[in-house]
């Protein structure tokens, strides 16, 4: 029998899966936490405002025992296992020297913050982030039409700035600087290779053209203008193999020697590859810490008000689309562990209920109310269609009968209306969406959410009753990477899942959501007046 493994690096932790190759049935699984830490590192070191940073062992760690606890539960065999691929959140900067070590494990920056992992949502950035944007319109750089019209804090470039202003001595020690998935098929492997998915979506890639050139990077700031040989390396898309497992990977793992390891990937996208997402208008909506919508199509158009898009980035052949929100799950245990009444808690540990569970029920049971309370959902900042981190989140509608269900219900559908102006975005640019597909935590966990997703839309929604769909993505792409089928698409086709749960429109509650939708849209727009 042959297997293959998937393992998801998210903001927390990182998820194994092992995979059957005939049908994709997912034999065991299994996690590992670690740190995301935006005040101080285990070490004491205190961070800059907006920062969020992790560390390497760390992550090496739970992989290793996410991988061994899996295979363990599964009781296969290590020389059953023919591949393994990994995806991990982006972008996530690990900065590494001419030895491929950590800029953070070496003594002498042990206490300098930019040699640690910056996790995709550090936000310390944003001033870089607007000078690299200043010096693009000013130069009316190609890259623009590609990541709509605006640079984000979030992604490599501002982050490899962000360091040289504060750590210039690390930055010249660094000789890598990788996307997470990147970096761990570097460990793997011991070859340096470029996910295409990171390169187009979060790195100005363009098809055409390539990165932005030494030229660009001199205007944007001298001493900045070497910092594309740091990004070299070969390039891959999804379900290509990158190399093969070193033996001393493979002793760390518990696996055999040898086998192909896959492409990485975004794991924010990943998931298409095991939820049959493949064909033009398929739009993968990914509800959990933060919300991403990606969408395939075969038209190519350069919009304004997304994230990135380029050709082959995600499923070879088509164009993609990458949008997302900067929270949703974070904003909503955000409010768990500042806002929660006591009462409530405790009536939700007598119920035996989550928290989330009780304040969703009750929040939800009454019609949606076109004067009812209206929450802009910035809470950490906005990433579409501003890509701005000193964006903040506003209420609208309070009053003495306002209860915690009621903010609760707010948040949930804030995040939904923020989704429909992207989703309107993008159609309005051409790209029809002929079918949502919906994973992450909250999609699997809370019923209610979604269905208030697919009134706020006017769409189905097909979720699948998977856990870990990016790991099991990871998994499929891994199943191609090894040839053991003869492309991405087939492998795709074989192991996916077509197990939905599909959520209708009660078109009941058009109405009175296109009336808070049409609030929330004013609320936006307010708040960016009064930010200018």
């Amino acid at each position: 029998m042959d297997y293959v493994l998937g393992v998801d690096f998210g903001t927390l932790s990182a998820r194994a899966v092992l995979l059957r190759v005939s049908d994709g049935a997912q034999i065991a699984t299994a996690s590992r936490g670690y740190g995301a830490y935006d005040t101080e590192l285990p070490n004491g070191l205190k961070l800059r405002p907006l920062s969020c940073c992790a560390v390497p062992s760390e992550y090496r760690d739970a992989m290793q025992t996410a991988v061994r606890e899996t295979m363990r539960l599964s009781g296969a065999a290590p020389e059953d296992v023919k591949g393994i691929a990994v995806d991990g959140t982006s972008l996530t900067l690990v900065a590494l020297d001419e030895n491929g070590v950590p800029l953070c494990e070496r003594e002498e920056f042990s206490g300098v913050q930019d040699a640690y992992i910056k996790v995709w949502k550090s936000h310390s950035a944003d001033a870089e982030a607007r000078q690299i944007a200043e010096a693009a319109n000013a130069a009316g750089a190609p890259f623009l039409k590609i990541c709509g019209h605006r640079v984000s804090s979030e992604w490599l470039y501002p982050k490899a700035l962000e360091t040289l202003h504060h750590a210039p001595e690390v930055y010249a020690k660094t000789k890598y600087l990788f996307d997470c998935a990147d970096w761990v098929n570097y460990l793997l492997t011991g070859n340096v290779v470029r996910c295409t998915n990171a390169l187009a979506i979060k790195t100005f890639c363009r098809h055409d053209t390539g990165l932005p050139d030494e030229e660009f990077w001199r205007a944007v700031e001298p001493a900045f203008a070497g910092v594309n040989e740091k990004i070299e390396g070969g390039t891959a898309l999804w379900g290509e193999k990158v190399g093969e497992l070193t033996a001393e990977a493979a002793e760390w793992l518990g696996l055999r020697p040898g086998i192909a390891v896959g492409c990485g990937s975004i794991d924010g996208h990943i998931a298409m590859a095991a939820l049959d997402i493949c064909h033009d208008g398929d739009l993968l909506l990914s509800i959990g810490t933060s919300n991403v919508q990606a969408l395939l199509s075969d038209t190519y158009s350069e919009m304004p008000g997304i994230c990135a898009m380029g050709l082959n980035a995600m499923v070879p052949g088509l164009s993609c689309y990458d949008a997302g929100q900067a929270a949703c799950g974070d904003m909503l245990a955000w409010f768990m562990d500042n806002m929660l009444p006591e009462k409530i808690a405790r009536e939700a540990r007598e119920k035996n209920v989550s928290p989330h569970t009780l304040l969703s029920e009750r929040g939800f049971a009454a019609p949606p109310d076109p004067n009812g309370l209206v929450l802009l959902d910035w809470f950490n900042g906005n990433r579409c269609p501003y890509a701005r981190a000193d964006l903040r989140a506003r209420m609208d509608g309070l009053t003495m009968w306002t209860r915690p269900e009621h903010i609760y219900r707010a948040m949930a559908e804030a995040t939904a209306f923020g989704t429909r102006s992207i989703l309107e975005n993008m159609e309005a640019h051409g790209c029809a969406i002929r079918r949502v597909v919906a994973c992450g935590g909250i999609a699997v966990k809370n019923p209610l959410i979604v269905q208030c997703y697919a009134d706020v839309l006017g769409s189905e929604i097909f979720v699948a009753d998977l856990q870990n769909a990016a790991a099991n993505g990871a998994g499929v792409t891994a199943a191609a990477a090894a040839g053991l089928y003869p492309t991405l698409t087939e492998a795709i086709e074989r192991m996916s899942t077509r197990d939905f749960r599909r959520y209708t429109p009660n078109p009941e509650n058009k109405p009175a959501y296109d009336a808070l939708y049409a609030r929330y849209m004013r609320l936006a727009r307010q708040t960016m007046e009064d930010a200018e």
